[in-house]
């Protein structure tokens, strides 16, 4: 069996974007990020981020991811048991999110 050694992250190129994203985390106004936080509960338990903006137009997706996770390391810093549960991190505009059924009709 192959051993690799985990890579250094790379932060994000788009530290305005982690910014607003902190800032309206918990925005319910129009045009703000859709935060759903697939979360089935208890410490060990997987946590998954889907994160529909449409700031997003344009941004790579493992950017999307970073750019995510830097927020919700903040977002978190008095739960930081609640960031190590993260399994994914996934930026989506509205139609992709449609497209996966993660954002049903009432968005």
């Amino acid at each position: 069996m192959a051993v690799r050694n985990l890579r250094e992250v790379t932060p994000t190129a788009n530290p305005s974007l982690v910014a607003e994203l902190i800032k309206r985390w918990h925005d319910e106004e129009p045009g703000a990020p859709v935060v759903y936080e697939d979360d089935p509960g208890g410490k060990f338990r997987p946590l998954r981020l889907f994160v529909v903006w449409d700031k997003w137009a344009g941004v790579e997706e493992r950017e999307r991811s970073r750019v995510i996770m830097e927020a919700f390391r903040v977002v978190t810093e008095d739960d930081p048991q609640k960031l190590v549960r993260v399994t994914v991190a996934m930026g989506l505009l509205e139609a992709e999110a449609r497209r996966l059924g993660i954002l049903g009709d009432e968005a």
